[in-house]
C-alpha cells in the first residue's frame, strides 16, 4: 500500500466519522482483501476471519466519530483487526476448555480413565504430532485442509496420522 492510498484511507475514515456511508463502502472495498490475508496468518477458519473483519469495521465506524487525529489510519485498522482476532482466539480457547470440562464431568468413571489415558498418550506426542492429532480428530478436518495449514503434502499428513495411530496403539498395548 503506497502513501497516496494510506492518505486516502485517512480521509475516508474522517468522512466515515462525519457519517458518509459511501466512504465506508470505498474503505471496505480497499481493505477487505488485505485484512483477510493479514488475519489468515493468525487463524485458519475463514468464517472466523470474516467475523473479525466485520467487527473491525464496526469498531472503525464507532471510533472514527471520536478520533481527533486522522493519521496512519491504515495501521490503526490493522491493529484493531489483530486484537479482535486475538480476542476471538481466546474466546474459542475458553469455550473449548469449558466444553472439555463438561465432557469430563458428564463421563462415567470408565470413560474418565480412558480420557486420562488418552491425554497421557497425547502428551507423549511431539508438538507437530499433537497439532495434527487435534486438527484431524478434534476438528474433523480433511487431509487437504491439514496439508494447507501445515504447508505440506497430503501424503505426508496421511503418513504422520498413521504414525500417531501407531504411537497411541503402542501406548494402549503397554
Amino acid at each position: 500500500m503506497d502513501n497516496n492510498q494510506k492518505e486516502q484511507i485517512n480521509i475516508l475514515v474522517q468522512n466515515i466519522g462525519m457519517g458518509d456511508e459511501k466512504s465506508f463502502d470505498v474503505l471496505y472495498a480497499m481493505l477487505h482483501k488485505d485484512l483477510f490475508y493479514f488475519l489468515k496468518k493468525y487463524h485458519y477458519d475463514e468464517e472466523h476471519i470474516k467475523d473479525v473483519i466485520i467487527s473491525t469495521f464496526m469498531i472503525v465506524i464507532e471510533k472514527s466519530k471520536s478520533k481527533m487525529y486522522y493519521k496512519n489510519c491504515y495501521s490503526w485498522i490493522f491493529s484493531i483487526a489483530k486484537y479482535q482476532m486475538f480476542n476471538l482466539i481466546r474466546k474459542c480457547a475458553k469455550e473449548k476448555y469449558y466444553d472439555d470440562m463438561q465432557i469430563c464431568n458428564n463421563s462415567t468413571k470408565e470413560n474418565m480413565n480412558d480420557t486420562v489415558a488418552l491425554n497421557i498418550a497425547i502428551n507423549k506426542l511431539t508438538k507437530q504430532q499433537k497439532l495434527i492429532f487435534y486438527l484431524k480428530f478434534k476438528n474433523n478436518m480433511q487431509y487437504r485442509e491439514i496439508a494447507n495449514i501445515m504447508k505440506t503434502s497430503q501424503s505426508t499428513v496421511k503418513r504422520r496420522i498413521a504414525e500417531i495411530r501407531n504411537c497411541l496403539k503402542e501406548f494402549y498395548n503397554e
